[in-house]
């Protein structure tokens, strides 16, 4: 599966920042210290985009952390720490719980904000209703 048009656009974003960031007279610790800052600022802006989706779908869901994995090797090749999107990919995994099991993982993870939780809260019970709905329109 291809990754989708938002990894080449954060990529070459990323490649763009890095350019700009070896004109500048840093030192080997600010340098690092601007790398990490630009892994986390991935993650975030990976999260909020995955809490604006309306939908999301089984293979959307695979596509998300194909997607993550895809960026997460393009930072490890191109910055000089380590490369962690796994704030993004535990998100993700949240689209996979049961609605009853949202309120105990979210308190397990306050790094997410507000209104992160509550998109998950809008999304999960969507997709938990769709399978209970047999023919006929019945809820089973």
């Amino acid at each position: 599966t291809a990754e989708t048009a938002y990894v080449d656009r954060i990529a070459a974003a990323v490649d763009k920042a890095l350019a700009h960031v070896a004109l500048l007279p840093l030192g080997p610790d600010a340098t690092t210290r601007v790398h990490a800052a630009m892994v986390d600022f991935v993650a975030a802006q990976l999260v909020e985009g995955y809490a604006s989706a309306r939908k999301c779908s089984q293979e959307g869901r695979a596509q998300m952390s194909i997607d993550v994995q895809t960026l997460q090797a393009h930072l490890a090749q191109r910055l000089d720490v380590p490369v962690s999107l796994e704030r993004a990919q535990v998100y993700i995994k949240a689209f996979y719980k049961q609605p009853e099991e949202l309120l105990p993982w979210a308190e397990e993870h306050p790094e997410f904000s507000a209104r992160q939780l509550v998109a998950l809260v809008h999304v999960i019970p969507a997709a938990q209703l769709k399978k209970k709905v047999r023919v006929g329109g019945r809820v089973g």
